[in-house]
């Protein structure tokens, strides 16, 4: 590696390559940028989301909330088999 100075700062220059490796300023600016798109990004889905429950019919809300009713049963079922494969089943009976 090389070290240049450009622009008043110091850069590492990779031989062989016309390229500068990132500084740490470049990187968090990528970082943010990438956090600003992922942002946009949900705020969309949820928006769009939003719509489409605004629009939905009150017979398919009924079935908007038994589809998630049992989404949330099973996972609760899964989180519960989970912890009997780790810890057996503890019932104080016993």
């Amino acid at each position: 590696m090389y070290i240049c100075w450009e622009y008043g700062e110091l850069r590492l220059c990779v031989p062989g390559q016309e390229n500068y490796l990132l500084s740490y300023y470049e990187v968090d600016a990528l970082a943010r940028a990438a956090e600003a798109r992922a942002d946009a990004a949900t705020t969309a889905r949820m928006m769009v989301e939003a719509r489409a429950y605004a629009s939905a019919s009150p017979r398919s809300m009924t079935k908007i909330h038994a589809d998630a009713e049992v989404a949330e049963r099973r996972r609760i079922e899964d989180e519960l088999r989970r912890f009997r494969e780790r810890f057996g089943d503890l019932d104080e009976s016993e």
